[in-house]
C-alpha cells in the first residue's frame, strides 16, 4: 500500500499529476471548498478543510485502499506530518512528489503568496521520492 504525498507550489502541476493516476483515492483539502461545483475558497476556513483531509485520508487507509496520493502544496514538513504518522500506523509506505511546473493556479492565488510560498519551500529528504 502506498501513500504520495504531492508538494509543490500552486500552479505547479500536483493536482493535474494526482488526478491522471488511475485508481489513486485522491485527498485534498481543496475538495473542502466546492459548494455545488463551484470553488468558493475562505481563508478562514483553511484549517477545517486540512482536518476534513486527514479525516479523509485516514479513513482510506482504513479500508486499505491500495494507492492514496495527499494533493495539497505540502511545502513545510508540519503541513504533511499528520499523514506520515497515520501512514505509519497503517502501514503504508510513503513517497514524495514534487511538482514543479510553472502554469497558471486554477484557484487565483495571488503571484505574492505563491513567491512568499516558493521562498518557504522545504526539501525533505527523509523520505523516498516517486518515480512513474
Amino acid at each position: 500500500m502506498k501513500l504520495i504525498i504531492v508538494r509543490g507550489i500552486p500552479g505547479s502541476g500536483k493536482s493535474t499529476w494526482a488526478h491522471s493516476q488511475v485508481g489513486a483515492t485522491v485527498c485534498s483539502a481543496d475538495d473542502y471548498f466546492y459548494v455545488d461545483g463551484v470553488y468558493t475558497f475562505d481563508p478562514q476556513s483553511l484549517p477545517y478543510a486540512h482536518n476534513a483531509c486527514i479525516i479523509y485520508c485516514k479513513a482510506a487507509m482504513q479500508r486499505q485502499e491500495p494507492l492514496i496520493i495527499v494533493d495539497n502544496t505540502n511545502t513545510q514538513r508540519w503541513e504533511y506530518a499528520p499523514y506520515l504518522e497515520i501512514a505509519g500506523r497503517y502501514g503504508y509506505q510513503v513517497f514524495q512528489k514534487v511538482c514543479s511546473g510553472t502554469w497558471q493556479s486554477t484557484h487565483g492565488v495571488p503571484a505574492y503568496v505563491i513567491d512568499r510560498m516558493r521562498a518557504l519551500f522545504e526539501s525533505d529528504e527523509t523520505f523516498l521520492h516517486y518515480t512513474e
